[in-house]
């Protein structure tokens, strides 16, 4: 605006009112807008403390040395599975045990915090699965979680006596009677071998009674150039 152009009266109120109103203009700007310093430290809010990203790496560190125990079954491998059946909890006619082809892979993942098993069966068992083996450290045991076509699966799992393989168990709750699986896979050179057994015991935990017995073999596939 050209106040050269206005009486001169009328031009200081103008002025006085343009002066004002463009005060309280640039005064509502600058609340709108978010001052620098609190910016800054909404950022760094959002970003990991150095604290916190130690904590991670030694958690990282901690899973990587309990899983190493599972390093001996890094690789492709094939094989057998069978399960021999009690024959008092067998209908009549039916076979006393059962054998399929096994053919699976076991790899490292997310900075050796997983250990993962893909796989697929033929035969009188026929599947695809996924395996998910970690660490708990505030429980301090080894967890598994089975994903397949055939359902799913949770265990909980203990490092042998001997420190070389883990022993997993998985409890179900029937009507009358509880179920437990137990199971290890070792790995030693190019072979593995998996046992393992399921039990039918009762309610108060008096008794307990083998149902089957599951033993395996499998040779580490060569990889060909």
């Amino acid at each position: 605006m050209n106040r050269h152009l206005l009486p001169s009266a009328a031009a200081l109120i103008l002025c006085s009112i343009s002066s004002v109103s463009l005060l309280r203009a640039q005064d509502a700007e600058k609340e709108a807008k978010p001052a620098p310093k609190a910016e800054t430290q909404e950022s760094s809010e959002s970003e990991p403390s150095a604290e916190e990203k130690a904590a991670e790496q030694k958690e990282t560190e901690v899973l990587q040395a309990k899983l190493a125990v599972f390093k001996s079954l890094e690789g492709e491998w094939i094989g057998e599975e069978a399960v021999d059946y009690n024959p008092e909890f067998r209908k009549e006619g039916a076979p006393a045990s059962v054998k399929w082809k096994d053919e699976w892979k076991g790899f490292f993942t997310n900075e050796g915090r997983y250990f993962e098993m893909t796989g697929k069966t033929a035969g009188k068992v026929n599947s695809t699965y996924h395996w998910y083996v970690t660490y708990d450290t505030e429980n301090e045991e080894y967890r598994a979680w089975s994903f397949g076509s055939n359902g799913w699966g949770e265990y909980k799992g203990q490092l042998t006596d001997d420190g070389k393989a883990v022993l997993w168990e998985k409890s179900r709750e029937g009507e009358s009677v509880d179920i437990s699986d137990t199971f290890e896979l070792r790995g030693k050179g190019d072979k593995c071998t998996a046992s393992g057994e399921t039990k039918i015991i009762s309610k108060d935990g008096s008794v307990s009674r083998n149902y089957a017995k599951q033993h395996s073999l499998y040779t580490r596939k060569k990889i060909s150039i």
